[in-house]
């Protein structure tokens, strides 16, 4: 990968090597180095709506290898029509100690390498602004690249993980 900076001082990346991805009709890009494993919807545990709207976007967690992962429903993130999730991308935590994030998304269409990732245009703004990193052109359409820290930050990890453990507790308690 390089990094080059044109006239307008905008950052470009060439060559990255990038997953797209479908949620409903449109395509996506994420980074392949942010994502550990591609893994079907099987395992899938349901939790109970949140009270923070913004953590509504988590409707199950994930085990795997001992380490509980956050489902991210992909159009609740993204704010898209509701659509049919087939794949979850596993992705790998910030910090080793922290709980997974995974991504449900509708179907990962292949790899490849981005030859430019061009910034974000003005046009984009609020959300928008850190849930993508740039935008890239594939096969001749404009794909929004995805920032993986904007699925689920550290702070919504935290109040997910007290939740979850408390949640736990009481049902331990019960027994």
């Amino acid at each position: 990968m390089t990094l080059a900076r044109n006239s307008s001082r905008r950052l470009i990346v060439h060559g990255e090597a990038a997953i797209l991805f479908a949620i409903g009709p449109q395509k996506f890009a994420i980074a392949a180095s942010a994502v550990d494993r591609i893994h079907d919807l099987e395992g899938l545990e349901s939790i109970p709506p949140h009270v923070h709207p913004r953590l509504a976007k988590v409707r199950y967690t994930f085990e795997r290898e001992s380490r509980r992962y956050y489902v991210v429903d992909a159009n609740m993130l993204f704010r898209t029509l509701p659509s049919r999730h087939s794949r979850m991308m596993l992705l790998h935590p910030a910090k080793r100690e922290q709980a997974g994030v995974a991504l449900a998304v509708d179907g990962i269409d292949r790899m490849t390498s981005l030859p430019r990732i061009q910034s974000l245009p003005k046009a984009f703004h609020g959300d928008e602004r850190s849930w993508y990193r740039g935008l890239a052109v594939v096969d001749g359409r404009v794909v929004p690249v995805v920032n993986p820290a904007s699925v689920l930050n550290s702070a919504e990890l935290m109040v997910l993980d007290s939740a979850v453990n408390a949640r736990l507790a009481l049902a331990g308690g019960r027994s």
